[in-house]
């Protein structure tokens, strides 16, 4: 699979060429729909009626699928035709453009009838929830759609949005258009398909004549299929170009259109969209070691996923973070640490933390740091008139997730050292004023709100803390996480070593102070002899330890290992004795587990997390987790430690092991299926993943790794 965009128009592709384009949101603005049920190509020989799909592959065909960075490619050859099919999004309109070619190597002239096909979404939730991606399934919001052929093209429209008593018609106008004259074309769904078959043979197809209907009020999603007929000579390559995008008023939808049946700018956008690709990974932080793989991996698509998980808000322009992987997605931007480990657009990151600043509470009375996110869309489609009030939280002691945040604003610094922005004043979420400096002073004020009298951080009631399926361990609101108390003196070492260096003294003081404090206490608390425990469940009294020699399941726990190393509160001697640990108890063939070992039954003080299968997000390998281990062995100097974890986690050994991997080989998904699922092991979950996927790996592997590799590993 592979996302193209502009950070505004996006597509997700599969390796087939099946296509779900929206804009900012697939269950809000979705323009197709997901999976294998859009973007499809037939091509029939009316000398004999055979036809094939470009998309499939075919018997004694020859098909070929091609990942890009900002396109892809499909091409199939079947009976001396070859087509070809290249997507791409260009970078300044909302479009999805495709050049089919289409070549004649069968030693005789042919009539060839060419069929393009979508499936119209057209704003519609219903099929994000339902059935989704398989071709089948309903939606009353098809009743109040419309599809129809005009100017050479497929117009669709939805009169009845979000609510089906409103009566507000979706803002946008669907197009799927093609440069040449079409001979035919279909929007009834029932009727290109036919009585008892599906996409992949199509009645419309297989007589070779679409019968010119418009759609509208149908219990059924309406189609975009466009006919071409080509008369092609042996030997002679034939090209056409369809576009499939959204506008929101009729002059903007006809000037896409025709701006791209010209066939040299449509071929001079996609070079252009290569160029841009080819600057930006080319222009960063790049690695060349004797693994010409990995530095594939690394140098390469790490970057461009990155890149092409940004979005921009159509309100003021910010831009944040677009969604979390495939599948986890939504009409807002946020802002996560994990966007500033990679300095690969430092423009960009500027953006973000401003904004994010923005975002931040001032009032240090109640427990959130800032908003939970900003609309993309327009706010008046939303029903807004203005970015909605703020409403404070309703915890009782700031969650680890708002708390994380604060890693944001301390990456920049570190990566940028741009003194300058902290005398920037910027307003807070209420509106009021401060420099940057003071939104930190702020920001670590209520950070700190949630540490009890034992000096740790408490859980707040209800859920977990970096764990979300630690769903039961804070049932009163009083549990304690060692994991969040590392996190925090690590923020408060990072921003107090700025505080020293910036000339705010005081500040360095106070926080140092309570570095020292958080420090004690995890060490005299948290320490289990030979490693550390991960949190304190306040179903008892005294506290009952979660990661401890004392646990049935669930004894050691990886996190709890590596941040105190991370934030420099672990001894060297209980650093080294931990991260022996993690090599006896938690190094698995597919890299570190999250925990060992694996949750057999429920138990209560647990919650969610004891409940899944063991080895699928019971025992499993999250790619964060994993960075932040090989980060800690690299800073501990366990050099062997931190190759086997890196080498056994990263995207290069799934690539060797692809059958049981079932991802994409070039992008990090959330985790890995653990080896006590027989069945699952080594498979990804939640593809195409940055925070708990790519960005860790990274960072750990070029910002810690290097020095493991002496002079064989070159950072430019």
């Amino acid at each position: 699979m592979n996302r193209l965009g502009n950070d505004v128009f996006f597509t997700w592709i599969t390796q087939n060429g099946y296509i779900e384009s929206f804009l900012l949101d697939p269950v809000e603005n979705g323009l197709t729909n997901p999976q294998n049920t859009s973007g499809r190509f037939y091509i029939r020989d009316r000398s004999n009626g055979h036809y094939f799909q470009v998309n499939e592959p075919a018997r004694g065909g020859h098909w070929k699928s091609r990942v890009g960075l900002g396109y892809n490619v499909i091409s199939n050859e079947v009976n001396g035709i070859k087509a070809q099919v290249t997507y791409f999004v260009p970078r300044n309109d909302n479009v999805l453009v495709m050049i089919l070619d289409v070549t004649n190597t069968s030693g005789r002239n042919k009539t060839l009838d060419l069929f393009g096909q979508v499936e119209w979404n057209l704003g519609d939730p219903v099929k994000s929830y339902i059935r989704k991606g398989d071709g089948l399934g309903g939606s009353q919001f098809n009743l109040y759609k419309k599809a129809f052929f005009s100017n050479n093209a497929v117009i669709a429209k939805q009169e009845n949005w979000r609510n089906t008593a409103d009566c507000t018609p979706w803002p946008y106008t669907g197009f799927f258009s093609v440069d040449k004259p079409v001979t035919g074309w279909e929007s009834i769904k029932s009727k290109f398909i036919g009585t008892g078959r599906r996409y992949d043979n199509p009645q419309e197809v297989r007589v070779g004549k679409c019968e010119d209907n418009n759609f509208w009020s149908m219990a059924e999603y309406p189609l975009g299929v466009l006919q071409n007929t080509l008369h092609i000579k042996n030997h002679e390559t034939r090209t056409l170009v369809y576009t499939l995008g959204m506008a929101r008023d009729s002059s903007e939808l006809q000037k896409i259109i025709f701006k791209y049946r010209n066939i040299a700018l449509a071929e001079s956008s996609l070079k252009n969209l290569k160029n841009y690709y080819n600057d930006f990974v080319d222009n960063s932080v790049t690695v060349h070691t004797p693994d010409s793989n990995n530095d594939r991996i690394i140098n390469v698509w790490t970057k461009y996923i990155w890149r092409q998980f940004w979005k921009k808000s159509l309100n003021n322009n910010a831009y944040g973070l677009g969604l979390w992987s495939y599948g986890l997605k939504g009409e807002t931007i946020g802002t996560t640490p994990e966007q500033f480990l990679l300095p690969f657009d430092m423009s960009l990151l500027k953006n973000c933390v401003i904004h994010l600043l923005e975002q931040q509470v001032a009032d240090t009375t109640q427990t959130d740091l800032f908003s939970s996110g900003e609309h993309t869309m327009i706010y008046r489609d939303l029903g807004l008139n203005a970015p909605p009030d703020f409403h404070k939280g309703k915890f009782k002691v700031p969650h680890e997730h708002q708390i994380y945040q604060l890693f944001s604003i301390l990456y920049y610094l570190q990566e940028t050292g741009d003194p300058e922005i902290l005398d920037t004043v910027l307003p807070y979420l209420e509106g009021n004023k401060a420099t940057v400096w003071e939104h930190i002073r702020t920001g670590i004020t209520i950070a700190l709100k949630g540490i009890d009298s034992r000096g740790l951080p408490k859980i707040p009631q209800g859920v977990g803390d970096w764990m979300d399926e630690f769903t039961k361990i804070s049932e009163h609101g009083d549990a304690e996480s060692e994991m969040l108390g590392a996190e925090i003196c690590s923020i408060l070492k990072g921003f107090s070593e700025i505080a020293g260096k910036t000339g705010h003294f005081s500040d360095s003081l106070r926080w140092t102070g309570f570095y020292n404090e958080i420090k004690s206490a995890i060490n005299d608390l948290a320490w289990d002899g030979d490693w550390y425990i991960r949190a304190f469940s306040d179903e008892s009294n005294p506290f009952l330890a979660v990661g401890s020699k004392s646990n049935e399941d669930g004894k050691i726990y990886l996190n709890a290992q590596s941040w105190p190393v991370l934030s420099g509160i672990a001894s060297k001697k209980r650093a080294t004795r931990s991260l022996d640990a993690v090599r006896k108890y938690l190094l698995s063939d597919y890299g570190p587990l999250i925990f060992y070992p694996a949750f057999t039954h429920y138990v209560g003080y647990i919650g969610t997390q004891s409940i899944y299968a063991p080895g699928y997000r019971n025992a499993c390998i999250y790619l964060r987790p994993a960075g932040w281990a090989i980060a800690a062995a690299c800073i501990n100097d366990q050099s062997r430690l931190a190759y086997e974890m890196y080498n056994k986690a990263s995207l290069v050994s799934r690539q060797n092991d692809i059958v049981d991997y079932k991802c994409e080989p070039y992008a990090y998904p959330e985790n890995y299926v653990g080896p006590d699922d027989s069945l699952l092991k080594g498979k990804g979950e939640f593809q195409w993943n940055l925070g708990e996927g790519a960005a860790w790996m990274w960072a750990s592997y070029v910002g810690s790794a290097h020095k493991l590799a002496g002079a064989d590993f070159i950072i430019l």
